[in-house]
């Protein structure tokens, strides 16, 4: 759980995503960034995928084989694998270089994606087209994104007056609704474990909580400026 640790790879990463509970994906920096490595035995051992001449971002797969890379340098911003990253194509030039996401079930046959680059961008056709949710969103500079699924989800930046703001949608992002702001401070990463249940970071030594969908949201102390948070149910998580 933690307590101790065995150093399984020499290499710096900028990324580690857990794919289920043996396999990983890894992005490493001793190559420009470029080399993504995985296990499938919980780390014993790594094995080099390949590379490509663009500069990855960010990488997110929804199974072994099936994953997406947010690239700069080339013609495509986003490259997909269907083969556990031996092979990578491009897929679309709309939006790249930031943070990527999916959902992993599958909506008629797609999945449900977004990337954030300062802006927000969603996908419903599994990353081969991209549009902004512009409406409500009041020019917010996007920092963090949850959705519990295609339609239900949160995000989380800050305004250029330095306001700190979370919004809510319920239509996949068509339209955004503002639940909360606070001046003179950026709203963190969010961190949905129901409908009801949510938390989110903040610029100072608080945790925003809400147990309402985030209808009303409250602090809980904590000595920390928030910066990422992940909750596995409603009472146990890390900050």
């Amino acid at each position: 759980g933690g307590n101790n640790w065995t150093v399984v790879l020499q290499m710096k990463l900028t990324n580690l995503k857990k794919v289920d509970d043996s396999a990983a994906f890894g992005q490493g920096t001793n190559t420009g960034g470029n080399l993504v490595i995985k296990t499938t035995n919980r780390g014993l051992t790594w094995d080099s995928i390949g590379g490509t001449a663009l500069s990855v971002r960010d990488l997110y797969f929804v199974n072994r084989d099936t994953g997406w890379f947010s690239a700069f340098g080339g013609p495509q911003g986003i490259l997909k694998t269907t083969d556990g990253g031996q092979t990578l194509f491009g897929i679309s030039s709309e939006t790249g270089f930031g943070q990527i996401n999916f959902l992993k079930k599958k909506y008629n046959g797609e999945y449900f994606g977004w990337h954030i680059a300062d802006e927000l961008k969603l996908t419903t056709n599994s990353g081969v087209n991209w549009y902004k949710p512009s409406n409500g969103l009041d020019s917010l500079n996007v920092g963090f994104v949850a959705f519990l699924n295609k339609d239900t989800g949160w995000v989380s930046g800050s305004t250029n007056f330095s306001y700190g703001r979370i919004y809510y949608t319920s239509n996949g992002g068509l339209n955004w609704i503002k639940q909360y702001e606070r001046f003179l401070h950026v709203a963190g990463d969010l961190s949905f474990t129901s409908f009801f249940k949510g938390w989110g970071g903040d610029s100072s030594p608080n945790m925003f909580a809400t147990s309402n969908g985030g209808q009303t949201w409250g602090f809980q102390n904590i000595p920390i400026d928030v910066r990422l948070i992940c909750m596995i149910d409603s009472l146990r998580g890390w900050a």
